[in-house]
Formats: structure tokens, sequence, C-alpha cells
């Protein structure tokens, strides 16, 4: 009930037919209205994490991505052969990252699904009833990493530093669905691990695209606009956001 349920399906060439979900978060609401609405659908989001942790041996075999602590500093080296920096800063952090995801292996969280694209424009309906879209860039994840994306919406929505209050918390609405294991003052420094981990997983979903654009200067003149956050554009595309 928290996705669409597809009509038609073509496993051989990764296609699927879907019905209409209606409106997303992003098409319906705008400013304060709209972080609130995409707060309450992490909240929504994270119960999702913890009924799908116990079948993370499935969605493995079914081909999502292993992006679990374990994997990351592998991913790590992965990340840094294919954006090229082998030979700056950025690579020379291996040590570092893997002390990252030793920390996060410590967590008692368990693994479960990433998003990894999780933005006002992939969540559809309204609270309670908020449902999830656009699973392509997902991954089996630490699930505190899917929220690498939603809280940087949260923070440009409201025009927040990151000690703003409002920010914080939007964080502690959704850390306390994993009360369990913690308290949001307990989780707040594995979540800020997490984030910094997931964009890794960023990376290695977006290199494929960009190895299809190498050789297309239109496409690569695109790339090269200055960047304009969904909440700065009047009529944000799928693309933007």
């Amino acid at each position: 009930d928290r996705v669409l349920a597809p009509l038609a399906a073509d496993p051989a060439r990764g296609w699927v037919l879907l019905p209409d979900g209606g409106p997303s978060l992003g098409e319906r609401l705008d400013g304060e209205a709209l972080a609130d609405e995409l707060v309450a659908s992490l909240v929504a989001y994270g119960r999702l994490q913890l009924e799908l942790a116990p079948h993370v041996d499935d969605m493995l075999a079914l081909g999502v991505a292993d992006m679990r602590p374990a994997a990351m500093p592998g991913r790590y080296v992965e990340a840094v052969a294919a954006t090229g920096t082998a030979g700056t800063p950025a690579g020379a952090l291996a040590d570092t990252v893997a002390g990252w995801c030793a920390e996060l292996g410590r967590s008692t969280v368990p693994a479960s699904l990433d998003h990894n694209d999780l933005h006002p424009w992939n969540v559809l309906g309204a609270s309670p009833g908020h449902r999830f879209y656009d699973w392509g860039d997902a991954v089996v994840a630490h699930p505190f990493a899917a929220m690498l994306v939603p809280l940087e919406f949260v923070r440009g929505l409201l025009g927040a530093g990151l000690d703003d209050p409002r920010l914080l918390r939007a964080r502690d609405a959704y850390l306390g669905v994993f009360a369990a294991h913690g308290t949001p003052a307990e989780l707040a420094p594995v979540l800020e691990t997490a984030c910094r981990v997931a964009k890794i997983a960023r990376t290695l979903t977006w290199d494929p695209a960009r190895q299809v654009i190498v050789g297309d200067p239109e496409a690569a003149a695109m790339l090269r606009r200055p960047y304009r956050a969904p909440w700065q554009d009047p009529e944000p595309g799928c693309g933007q956001a």
C-alpha cells in the first residue's frame, strides 16, 4: 500500500506500466506546507523501511544493489575510479570512509531499502496515505542513508541552516520511528554518518548517466548549467528534481 501496483511488467526490457498515482507533493504544495508534508511522508517511509528490513536478502536476490556498510569501502573504490579522482584529496579518503562504514556497521538499525532519490516529486498522496514512486535508483543500505536527499529538500524549502530547530525537528520525526534502537539524540550521529556514506551510492547511481552523455556536447552543456534547486524554479521538472 506504499507503492503503485503495476498494471503490467516486462522484466526482459526493464519496463513497468503503472496506474496514475495522482499529483506528487511537489506538484500540489510549496514552501513550508510542502516541507511539512514531506516530513510526514518521511515518517511513513521509515515505517516502510522497518517492515522491509526482514526481506533484505530477497531484495538483493532480485538485483537491488548492495550498498550496506560492509560493502561501502569497496564501493568507494569503485566511485573514485568512476570519477577519476584517485589522485585528488577525495581519492585519499579511503581510510576515513572505511571508518565511517565500520561505525555504521556497529549500528543496531537493520539494513533496508534506500530509495536514493526521495524528493517531493517522488512522493504521492497525502498523510497518512503517502505512496512512494520512481524506485530506479533504489539500493539496499543503512536505512538512514535515505535521508540525504529529502532532508536537504526540507532545508531548502525552509531556508534553514543545518542547526535550525525546524530542520532538527524534521530529522527527529523520522528518527522517532526507530525508537527501539535509541532516542533521536542518540541516533542523530548515525544518520549524519549514513548520509556521508550515501554520497558514494549517489555517485555510482549517476555514473552510468554520465557515461552515456560523454561525447554528447548538448547533454554536456546542459549539465554545466548552474544548478537550480526545485524550490527555486516555478515549474520544476523531474530532471531538475
